[in-house]
């Protein structure tokens, strides 16, 4: 005879994390459908009613769906059931009929999807198969999923050869402090924070919002003044911090391009085993190369040891109109210090580099 196990923990759903991240990888799954659908709705840990079972009192039982969502497309009303199953184990057929009796227990006739991180025993998928249930298996990115794209980094790299740091002289006289009584040091990772005593950034940080943001080359200066009341913090116990006006600075701007290496920021995989769909998913549970003009993105280290989030972007595949206006919507994206900036610039703005 058989032995029953008797390892409670290996059937165990570790559950609500993962199935918030179903549910908020199907959300963005919808979205990519755009305004075509509507009234759409997506519920973690939904209660939905029986139709064939009720409570005494005659309200009805309730089925636990790990999410539910419904929308609206073309006059028509579509409602799916996802069960997550974050087991240790196969998920078995026993699981899968138990579910398919769910389903035809909610009115409706939901379509119904089960999410298993470590697969479908052979039987399962079967089963699935015949009555239409979608299986689907959230596990690790493989190598190829996941590796680094090497490309050419071109952008501006700034310098800033000087800078002035201009206080509220108002505030500090009448809280006691003369101009000059005391000394500080100053470095560009003096913290500055704000009234209510949350940080704000560092002086570094406000150097760099000084610093005209142009796509030229040359020495630039500017001033930054700060829109709220705003201190610096400082070692000195007779000064412990000083409210803050504006501040000045100088920089040189060149340009650069050097190769650098993004990594592929793909954590998982969500691969349908009944179909040929795969949702790639980042570190953050957010969808990549879903019908976006997305490749890669990654935290990129510099020679000089700065760092920037770059993301780098496939539009080949875009009309010419369509990369125009591609272009037109990027931001200019910094590193941790404001040392390089990018998008790459004109070629005029380059021409005496």
């Amino acid at each position: 005879m058989a032995k029953k196990n008797t390892n409670k923990s290996i059937d165990k759903n570790t559950g609500i994390p993962f199935e918030k991240k179903i549910a908020g990888i199907y959300e963005q799954i919808l979205a990519l459908d755009g305004p075509e659908l509507k009234n759409l709705k997506v519920i973690h840990n939904a209660k939905l009613d029986s139709i064939s079972t009720k409570k005494k009192g005659g309200k009805p039982q309730t089925h636990q769906i790990d999410v539910y969502w419904e929308f609206e497309l073309a006059g028509n009303v579509f409602r799916v059931c996802i069960q997550a199953k974050d087991w240790k184990r196969k998920v078995t057929m026993e699981q899968v009929l138990a579910f398919r009796g769910v389903l035809n227990d909610i009115a409706g006739q939901p379509k119904g999807i089960m999410i298993a991180s470590n697969g479908f025993q052979s039987g399962a998928l079967d089963h699935a198969q015949t009555h239409g249930i979608e299986l689907l298996v959230l596990d690790a990115a493989d190598q190829e999923e996941s590796k680094s794209i090497r490309v050419n980094f071109a952008g501006y790299r700034i310098t800033p050869t000087d800078f002035k740091l201009f206080a509220d002289e108002e505030w500090n006289k009448a809280n006691g402090f003369t101009p000059g009584a005391a000394t500080v040091r100053v470095n560009t990772d003096m913290p500055l924070i704000l009234e209510d005593g949350s940080l704000w950034g560092t002086l570094g940080n406000a150097i760099y919002e000084a610093i005209p943001k142009l796509n030229k080359i040359g020495s630039f200066s500017g001033e930054f003044v700060f829109p709220s009341p705003t201190f610096a913090l400082t070692d000195n116990p007779d000064l412990p911090r000083s409210k803050l006006h504006k501040v000045w600075a100088q920089a040189e701007v060149s340009y650069s391009i050097q190769p650098v290496e993004v990594r592929r920021a793909v954590t998982n995989v969500l691969r349908s085993i009944t179909n040929d769909k795969k949702y790639l998913v980042d570190d953050f549970g957010k969808l990549v190369m879903a019908n976006k003009p997305f490749e890669a993105s990654g935290l990129v280290e510099f020679p000089d040891g700065h760092k920037m989030q770059l993301s780098i972007v496939n539009i080949g595949h875009l009309s010419e109109e369509a990369k125009k206006e591609y272009r037109e919507s990027l931001e200019c994206f910094a590193s941790d210090s404001g040392n390089y900036r990018s998008p790459r610039p004109d070629k005029e703005d380059i021409e005496d580099v």
